[in-house]
């Protein structure tokens, strides 16, 4: 969005919109409201009740996309309203997070500059995906310095991004109704795709063994690295789990023994 500003792009209207229910919706809602511009969030309702407040605190006007695509998701149709509100009104800015190269290119500057100042050697690196753009940049910089590194990208049964087999999904963060454009130049090693089930233990197992609260993408992220510690690991290895997600904003579902129970027969640990 700073690049759209100084490019002028935001010069002609006001308004900002994109489609996410999470972290990025929050922190588009935040810039926009420090350089003065409108910007409007389009969620479904699969938005944990934490992160919709959040964004009514931030946004003057939300849109709520409520009917399921034919992936059994909300993606398609909230893509669908994005573009029917910048046709209905010029001057909109989109930024497009699904095939916008910043999205990639911001986290293979400074993300993956920061693993690699950091680390004097990398053997794994668990990524959860959702729009690409993570995986995306960070596998292309880490690979050109720590070539035998394995990327290990994770996501949830019922997402259309590895699998052909879209079915109705319950959370956020988590994800998605279509293969994002940007995953073209992602260097994967490993795919592991988790029932969704699998994902709220994941959460839950991080807040028991390492005190960490965080949200679904985290949680897929611990619980896949776990598994790929027992299966693959013969000797010590270092590795990155990027943790993306808070847990705070997830405390009336994946936290809540009530919910869980309801979408997964699941305790709470």
């Amino acid at each position: 969005m700073l690049d759209a500003l100084n490019a002028g792009k935001l010069d002609s209207g006001p308004q900002i919109i994109e489609s996410s229910s999470g972290n990025f919706a929050i922190a588009l809602a935040s810039l926009a409201r420090i350089i003065g511009l409108e910007f409007i969030p389009v969620i479904d309702p699969n938005i944990s009740p934490g992160k919709e407040r959040m964004l009514k605190a931030l946004t003057q006007r939300q849109i709520k996309v409520c009917e399921r695509d034919a992936t059994g998701g909300f993606l398609l149709n909230r893509i669908k309203a994005v573009n029917q509100f910048v046709l209905e009104h010029p001057g909109t800015f989109n930024p497009n997070q699904y095939t916008n190269e910043g999205n990639y290119m911001s986290y293979r500057d400074t993300l993956a500059e920061e693993l690699i100042t950091a680390l004097p050697r990398l053997d794994y690196v668990f990524i959860c995906v959702s729009s690409g753009g993570t995986i995306t940049g960070v596998s292309i910089r880490l690979k050109q310095v720590f070539p035998r590194v394995k990327i290990i990208a994770i996501d949830v049964e019922g997402s259309a991004i590895f699998a052909d087999r879209p079915k109705v999904r319950f959370l956020s963060g988590i994800g998605s109704s279509i293969k994002p454009p940007l995953l073209k130049r992602a260097l994967i090693d490993e795919i592991i795709l988790l029932p969704e089930a699998d994902v709220v233990q994941g959460c839950q197992l991080l807040l028991r063994d390492e005190g960490v609260l965080a949200g679904p993408s985290s949680g897929a992220t611990y619980w896949a690295a776990r598994r790929v510690y027992q299966e693959q690991c013969q000797s010590p290895a270092i590795s990155v789990l990027l943790f993306p997600d808070r847990g705070d904003t997830y405390l009336d579902t994946v936290y809540n023994p009530d919910w869980v129970s309801e979408h997964y027969s699941l305790p709470v640990r």
